[in-house]
């Protein structure tokens, strides 16, 4: 069974007041999602209007989730009403294999509203909170590598997407780093070399 028929599953013995309609590219499930989920102590027991725009060639492209009534205040929300669920790259490195939405809803979706319920009632983060824009990449990468400068985070993404480095680190140092996180570098490479030269540009402003 496909990954299309297998999220329509999904959505269908997990979510049945979901409506389910097909476009051309995307799939779109729409309604109220009842969310019961718990993290710790704290539970959420919510109901929130939402449009999935989950596209066929999922996990090539990515779900893009939309608030339909416009009830969400958080910074993480975009002005078209969509939701800042995490950074590109955490998505893509968690789900460049999945092979159901399950993941996409169970991974970020859910998360994200146990994060947004727990804010409105504390005015905190309780997954800690990552930055916007290309701090949110840095963030990213840095969590990942394990870096201890922007400098040698840059050679290492540069080098992960092919790209030739800008000569910011003598060739001992690049050989020493090469060797170090040859493994981290594999494991980038699988996010596809347009995806990481993405993230270079994002990151193109000298350090």
């Amino acid at each position: 069974m496909g990954i299309v028929k297998v999220s329509i599953t999904y959505i269908q013995n997990n979510y049945p007041e979901v409506s389910i309609t097909e476009c051309n590219s995307n799939i779109i499930f729409e309604g109220h999602f009842v969310i019961e989920a718990r993290h710790g102590d704290f539970e959420i027991h919510i109901a929130p209007r939402l449009r999935i725009q989950f596209p066929k060639n999922y996990p090539k492209e990515l779900p893009v989730t939309f608030d339909i009534d416009n009830r969400i205040t958080y910074d993480h929300k975009y002005t078209d009403g969509s939701l800042c669920l995490a950074t590109e790259i955490d998505m893509v490195s968690n789900l460049h294999s999945s092979k159901c939405i399950g993941d996409y809803i169970e991974g970020f979706l859910i998360p994200y509203f146990i994060s947004y319920e727990y804010w409105k009632k504390t005015g905190t983060d309780i997954f800690g909170d990552r930055a916007h824009g290309r701090q949110g990449v840095f963030e990213t990468l840095r969590d990942f590598l394990e870096m201890p400068t922007a400098t040698e985070l840059y050679f290492l993404l540069t080098w992960a997407a092919k790209i030739q480095n800008i000569k910011r680190l003598d060739k001992s140092t690049q050989k020493e780093l090469s060797k170090k996180y040859s493994g981290k570098i594999i494991r980038l490479r699988t996010l596809g070399i347009p995806f990481l030269r993405k993230q270079v540009q994002i990151l193109s402003v000298p350090f």
